[in-house]
């Protein structure tokens, strides 16, 4: 059986457990490799988190379809995100916020997350996929699977692909390793079921735009042999926002198709507006950051 690589997940000078800042040169990788562990990757914009509540919610969400029921409340994680940010002294980066039960005991892990933003070419050219035949388990749940993410880490460094498109066992792509995926054929958008994927932040938005601005959405089953069918695709996600493809295993797209680039403008509005009524989001939390 193939051995991955173990890599570093995280950056920054501390991490907080349980409450508590800690140096990261104390991190425990058994901490992602042991256990069951559903997490949430929320990103910081100069101080602010992006659609924190939205994140907040799916997280409940995951420990509800899981059966770990005993999440921490909401103010504790972001007391948590608030402590990180303070120790750190980051404004810009993606905060992953875990909870995880281990031989009986239970834990809240907060830190900044290794990350790559795409760059200014790569959202005006569109990015280089290929494939993964993989099925994620409980996809609705965000459990951390850190096997899949090193195979898919491992083959994006030797392929040099941007992303990675999971494919299932009947032969439908589903999403991206870390994203979800969407196509673009005329002025109409399509992207897998919600049963067969992560129910992301990003798409939750994308498919507000869609209805919001007319652009017809359909959530349906799409087949490998049914790719050259679309004129564009794009990835969403927290890192990628919105990340138009230029290729997927070989099947070239319009990176500067209308409706992609209408809806890239349209879901930057959002995130102004998000980040303006959420400003001071931590100052609450940072005058009683003495208590952690």
């Amino acid at each position: 059986m193939r051995q991955w690589k173990k890599t570093t997940e995280y950056t920054g000078k501390e991490y907080i457990l349980n409450g508590k800042p800690i140096p990261v040169s104390k991190f425990q990788n058994a901490f992602l490799y042991r256990g069951t562990s559903l997490y949430e990757v929320v990103r910081l914009i100069d101080g602010t988190p992006l659609f924190l509540s939205g994140h907040l919610r799916r997280f409940r969400q995951s420990a509800r379809l899981s059966g770990m029921d005993e999440l921490p409340p909401d103010d504790e994680l972001i007391r948590s995100m608030a402590a990180l940010r303070e120790a750190n002294g980051i404004d810009n980066g993606n905060v992953k916020i875990l909870y995880r039960v281990s031989g009986g005991k239970e834990d809240l892990l907060t830190y900044f997350d290794n990350h790559r933003y795409p760059t200014k070419t790569e959202y005006r050219k569109g990015i280089k996929t290929g494939m993964h035949h993989a099925i994620r388990k409980s996809p609705n749940i965000k459990f951390l699977n850190m096997e899949l993410r090193s195979q898919v880490r491992e083959t994006k460094r030797e392929t040099g692909y941007y992303e990675l498109i999971l494919v299932n066992s009947g032969g439908c792509v589903t999403e991206g390793s870390r994203s979800n995926l969407f196509f673009v054929r005329k002025d109409a958008c399509y992207t897998p079921p919600i049963e067969d994927v992560l129910p992301g932040i990003t798409r939750e938005k994308i498919i507000g735009l869609c209805l919001a601005s007319g652009i017809t959405l359909r959530e349906t089953p799409i087949r490998l042999e049914e790719l050259t069918h679309y004129d564009a695709a794009f990835i969403t996600g927290t890192s990628p926002m919105v990340l138009p493809v230029r290729s997927m295993d070989g099947v070239s797209y319009d990176p500067d198709h209308p409706v992609v680039r209408k809806l890239q403008k349209d879901y930057e509005c959002l995130v102004r507006k998000d980040l303006e009524a959420n400003s001071g989001w931590d100052k609450a939390f940072l005058q009683n950051s003495a208590s952690l």
